[in-house]
């Protein structure tokens, strides 16, 4: 023994001892460093759970490494604890005991075990000890059990990424599988110490699995969310009103038909997926009722929105003629309006002689000459040209106009009207004073003496010609001109104003039509459009050989639409008559009847059924696992795995049926719609839980004091 100096706080001691080394150990046992202050709890927590934050975020970036150091370390396991062994009983036949280190290094160097080491990755734990040399408190250790909870919790927070409600991402992302994992940890650690990373593991890993589960939708509705790609949250909306407006007519349409309908055709996946619930047994007896209803509510909804268009005729032949004479007196009112605008005109011309020479020749027909005398002994007709001579424009025009008038009363179907070639001559004249034209014209080349009176009435008829040309033959041409007979039958009139290939652009001729038929028979025009609409329905919907017509309200549309124009022409009509108001509701009623036809008809898309079908038969990881545990781990027998399987394929077709015919499902279908195949929330947690079990590897092979 000797004594020994040691210094400590300025300060110096004796102690005996055999050694230096003997003496400071000795010095320090009695002596104790002052330990540092430990912080307190919210500081701990704090510090704690930003560590935790930055090592779950590394963690996550470094997940492929980890993942590969732990393929590693169990490829070393498995050549230690198999080949090892193996090599060790063939020297032995003792089994209890692994071979030399050589024996299973050699092992480890076969093709099987030729994974990465865990120099050649990049793991979360070596990227937490490169952040380490930036920001040291990447690596606290917490110093207090709330604190560690903390850092569990911040290590677990990737699971934030995961889809879902925030309650959904924060309860079973991040707080179920971190307090699992840290109670089951502080349970083990004092327990058996030994345990305490297996127990991390398998807490951490089952409540995050649980979470899973209970968050995730069921198999039916997991099935409607991966056929619902490109369907986002305003796709729903528009479909849910869509279902509303339908719903209030009386029609029930499915989600698939309703989304289908507002995406112009999207949503693919969702039609095929309603088709394989349509033909499968769970599916079929819901749906099959759902659609049985169907033409009924159409044929329901259809008469509610005619008669908003316009009320039933009880003489349906009727209304072609009463819409004739509207037409006619259409016409006949255009023409009196240019004869007052022209008129003051022509009553200048009247008086003016058209010579001798004109009015002998006009007097050797004898028709005329006693038309003429016909008009002078016919009070009323002379009162308008009683101060006029014989020879006058007046009276000449006065005469013609007559002829033509009798040619007219007198004409029969097929038959020439002989002998009376002056009245065939202005037949086809509706304007009464362009009668005398020809006579104004003989009158210059006959009395040149009065230039100024046949100036006059040349002025009058070139007025009247282009108001002619700018009013009145537009109006016969179009619509009005075509309807203008007073005998004109119902389904003539519908194709006059309803024609199968209309002119491009010609709505604005629609619109004034009825406008104008409008305006004289309100009922009758409300009437006519109704019968046409009414018309082309009965015929969309006809019964069918194999029964009702479960597509007539889609076929009924798409007809009654036609092309563009003839949609175009359609919107005019109804507008014309019932207003805006009428207009909007109709198209909203066509649009359910489009919508009806989103279904997808029978014997198509087998590839996508098939794959559907297989989906719902396993009904997924959860229906596998307990497929697995019910039968211990054994195959069944063929016919028994298939009773199993067409179980779960109509349980779940029925639920998927029970889903797309609910109006009130919006909400469902905006979580499902929002719930992407495959979730961050499991690679959150497997970076979490890889990094754990890599530590554990860690620690088993250089064991360290516990600082926790």
């Amino acid at each position: 023994m000797a004594i020994f100096e040691v210094e400590a706080n300025g300060k110096t001691f004796e102690i005996e001892a055999p050694d230096q080394s003997a003496a400071m150990s000795a010095f320090q046992k009695f002596n104790p460093t002052p330990a540092a202050p430990k912080p307190g709890v919210a500081e701990d927590v704090a510090k704690s759970g930003a560590s935790g934050l930055a090592r779950g975020g590394l963690g996550l970036v470094g997940l492929p490494g980890t993942l590969a150091g732990v393929l590693r370390k169990g490829a070393d396991i498995a050549a230690d604890q198999t080949v090892g062994r193996a090599v060790n009983y063939a020297k032995t036949g003792d089994w209890s005991a692994p071979s030399p280190p050589s024996s299973a290094e050699t092992a480890k160097q076969n093709t099987i075990f030729n994974l990465p080491t865990p120099d050649q990755v990049i793991s979360g734990e070596k990227l937490v000890d490169a952040a380490a040399e930036v920001v040291p408190g990447i690596k606290y250790q917490p110093q207090t059990v709330p604190g560690e909870y903390a850092r569990t919790i911040g290590e677990f927070a990737p699971g934030m990424l995961s889809p879902g409600t925030m309650a959904q991402r924060v309860g079973y992302g991040v707080l179920a599988p971190a307090l699992a994992s840290e109670t089951a940890g502080q349970a083990a650690r004092n327990i058996a110490p030994s345990m305490e990373m297996p127990a991390r593991l398998v807490a951490g890993l089952g409540a995050g699995v649980a979470g899973a589960i209970a968050s995730r939708p069921a198999t039916a509705n997991a099935a409607v969310a991966g056929a619902m790609g490109g369907v986002d949250d305003a796709t729903v909306a528009a479909a849910g009103q869509l279902m509303q407006q339908a719903q209030a007519r009386g029609v029930a349409l499915t989600w698939p038909e309703a989304v289908a309908q507002v995406s112009n055709g999207g949503a693919t996946g969702l039609t095929s997926l309603q088709h394989v619930v349509e033909n499968s047994r769970g599916g079929a007896g819901p749906m099959g009722g759902f659609m049985a209803q169907r033409p009924g509510q159409i044929a329901g909804a259809a008469r509610a929105e005619f008669d908003n268009v316009g009320a039933q005729s009880q003489a349906p032949s009727s209304i072609g003629p009463a819409i004739g004479r509207a037409a006619d007196d259409t016409v006949q009112d255009a023409t009196a309006i240019i004869n007052r605008a022209t008129r003051p005109a022509y009553a200048a011309a009247e008086p003016v002689p058209v010579g001798a020479q004109i009015q002998a020749g006009l007097m050797s027909d004898p028709l005329f000459a006693q038309t003429l005398r016909e008009v002078r002994n016919n009070p009323a007709l002379n009162r308008q040209i009683a101060n006029l001579p014989d020879d006058a424009v007046g009276v000449i025009d006065m005469v013609q106009r007559r002829m033509r008038e009798q040619a007219t009363n007198a004409a029969v179907p097929g038959q020439a009207n002989s002998g009376n070639t002056i009245a065939a001559a202005f037949n086809d004249a509706r304007t009464a004073p362009i009668a005398a034209a020809e006579t104004a014209t003989g009158s210059r080349a006959a009395t040149a003496t009065q230039p100024a009176q046949v100036g006059s009435y040349e002025a009058a008829r070139a007025q009247q010609e282009a108001l002619r040309r700018q009013y009145l033959e537009p109006l016969m041409a179009g619509p009005i001109g075509k309807l203008a007979n007073r005998d004109i039958g119902t389904k003539q009139a519908i194709e006059a104003l309803f024609p199968s290939n209309p002119l491009p652009g010609s709505a604005r001729e629609i619109v004034d039509a009825v406008g104008a038929l409008a305006q004289r028979q309100p009922v009758v025009a409300r009437q006519l459009v109704r019968t046409h609409i009414e018309s082309v329905f009965n015929e969309a919907t006809q019964q069918l050989q194999s029964g009702a017509n479960q597509f007539g309200g889609a076929g009924f549309a798409a007809v009654l639409r036609g092309n563009t124009q003839q949609a175009e022409n359609l919107a005019a009509a109804i507008q014309g008559v019932g207003g805006p108001q009428v207009l909007q509701g109709f198209d909203e009623f066509l649009n359910i009847m489009s919508a009806t036809g989103q279904r997808v008809r029978g014997g198509s898309r087998t590839a996508f059924n098939q794959e559907a079908q297989d989906v719902l038969r396993r009904g997924g990881a959860v229906g596998e696992a307990a497929n697995a545990v019910a039968t211990g781990g054994i195959k069944l027998p063929g016919r028994i795995k298939d009773a199993y399987e067409q179980w779960r394929l109509g349980r779940n077709t029925e639920q998927i049926a029970r889903l797309f015919t609910d109006p009130g499902a919006i909400d469902t279908f905006r979580r499902l719609a929002q719930a992407a195949p495959g979730s961050n929330r499991a690679e959150a947690l497997a970076a979490r839980l890889s990094s754990m079990a890599l530590q554990g590897a860690q620690s088993a092979d250089n064991p360290v004091p516990q600082t926790r």
